[in-house]
């Protein structure tokens, strides 16, 4: 047991599916309260059909309305699910990813309703920030999906988090700053390569932080920079996974700004920033610089 509730899993996978069939009502026979104590004890439960369709589901739907939840209430699933039974349960341990990165999922939905109905105090949404870049720092499993049990996602699901703290108006320069290092955290996390499109949602939170007044683009650029340095090749496998993502996370990236029409300015800054990360672009240029020499004309 990691927490107190009432409802066993059984009882819970049965209470969900009734709520979802009947629109997401709450129904007179369940403890409404009582209910979301089981659920985030089951947050990081194997079986995606308990997770995903039916926990998550449910959280996205409640937590969407203003009618539901108290705010004390709202504070203590917060308060747990950044706690050693959520986002830091069993760190290091492998099926326990599911409980810490799903925690992630309902602390940014919980983040999204304080920014349309507000109740977090700003001390407390700084001291958030730093719970999240501290788990940043300690997280070792970012795979993606697994064909038994689903989604893990850890990139993405922080990804998530960062990209909602980002447009939160109570933080201010220092505290983007180190929401730009959990980026460049779960990027050099040295065992992963980011396969899953976690690029693109890092990409979201990273053109999200360089919109924000707050940030001084001097700042940014210079953390992108840092973030390109990485010239390794292929025979130490940790830096070389970290420079594909890194490489992989400023493409999306790149894109991002010119699908969006961000000024030029950035996607220059991005290209040249690819072009260090990428060693295709010596090699080839010498490749295509000898192809076409052998076509030109006498």
């Amino acid at each position: 047991m990691r927490g107190w509730f009432e409802l066993d899993r059984e009882e819970l996978f049965a209470s969900l599916k009734n709520v979802v069939q009947n629109g997401f009502k709450i129904l007179p026979e369940l403890d409404f309260y009582e209910l979301n104590d089981a659920m985030i004890e089951h947050i990081g439960d194997t079986d995606p059909s308990l997770r995903d369709e039916l926990i998550c589901e449910v959280f996205y739907e409640w937590l969407s309305r203003e009618d539901l939840y108290l705010n004390s209430y709202l504070e203590i699933m917060m308060n747990r699910l950044t706690s050693n039974t959520g986002l830091f349960y069993d760190t290091g341990g492998y099926e326990s990813v599911f409980t810490r990165t799903f925690s992630s999922l309902i602390i940014g939905q919980i983040i999204t309703r304080h920014q349309h109905i507000p109740f977090l105090k700003t001390n407390q949404l700084l001291g958030l920030v730093q719970t999240v870049h501290t788990y940043c720092q300690i997280e070792t499993n970012y795979s993606g999906y697994h064909d038994i049990f689903g989604w893990a996602h850890a990139g993405a699901h922080i990804a998530d988090v960062i990209d909602i703290l980002s447009q939160c108006h109570e933080l201010g320069s220092v505290e983007l700053e180190l929401l730009l290092d959990c980026i460049s955290l779960v990027l050099n996390n040295g065992d992963f390569i980011l396969a899953h499109e976690e690029d693109e949602r890092l990409a979201r939170a990273a053109l999200h932080l360089y919109m924000n007044s707050s940030m001084n683009n001097t700042t940014f650029n210079i953390w992108l920079e840092r973030l390109s340095s990485n010239s390794s090749g292929v025979q130490d496998m940790k830096p070389y996974r970290n420079r594909v993502n890194a490489k992989n996370f400023v493409r999306s990236l790149y894109f991002k700004a010119l699908h969006f029409g961000i000024e030029t300015e950035l996607q220059d800054i991005l290209l040249k920033s690819e072009e260090r990360l990428n060693r295709y672009v010596l090699l080839d240029r010498k490749y295509f610089d000898v192809k076409c020499d052998n076509i030109k004309e006498p």
